[in-house]
């Protein structure tokens, strides 16, 4: 049994030996993680034997989350990282060739200094695989340049061909 649910030969599983003694999990994937019953019985008496599968795997693509999403200058920001991984994955920054270590960049006060790209890596110790995600940390009060002038041409000209 594995999470107290029978387990069933084909399904990933397969039983080897004459009495099923042997289990075999062919193709292992992280969802295999978790408790594998065995249950031993004869005519006399029964008896059961556990133990614990972990399979390792990540860490998988970071995510990363900004709060305030519209943060503006002079305003703190928090940028958080996490990607799932077994074991859990750490964490670093890179930032215009800065490394800060943990999951969470705190900015006290958001400066023009502060703006840019900001590159979260997550390490694997067992598995000794990284990932990375880039997230661009901007000033929402700035106006993307064209954008607004552009958008009130087009509606104008929109406008114009109904009327037409």
């Amino acid at each position: 049994m594995k999470d107290g649910r029978p387990l069933v030969s084909g399904e990933g599983f397969s039983f080897y030996d004459s009495k099923s003694r042997v289990l075999s999990i062919s193709p292992v994937d992280r969802r295999d993680t978790g408790e594998i019953l065995c249950n031993v019985s004869n005519d006399f008496s029964f008896d059961t034997a556990n133990c614990r599968l972990k399979v390792y795997y990540g860490p998988d693509k970071p995510t990363i989350i900004q709060r305030p999403i519209g943060a503006e200058l002079e305003e703190s920001v928090t940028l958080s990282c996490s990607a799932d991984s077994l074991p859990k994955a750490t964490f670093f920054w890179t930032f215009k060739h800065m490394k800060m270590y943990g999951p969470l960049h705190y900015i006290h006060e958001m400066e023009e200094m502060h703006l840019g790209s900001y590159t979260c890596t997550a390490q694997n110790a067992v598995t000794g695989l990284e990932t990375s995600a880039l997230h661009t940390l901007r000033d929402s009060s700035t106006p993307i340049i064209g954008s607004m002038s552009m958008m009130v041409c087009t509606v104008l000209t929109l406008m114009e061909l109904i009327l037409v």
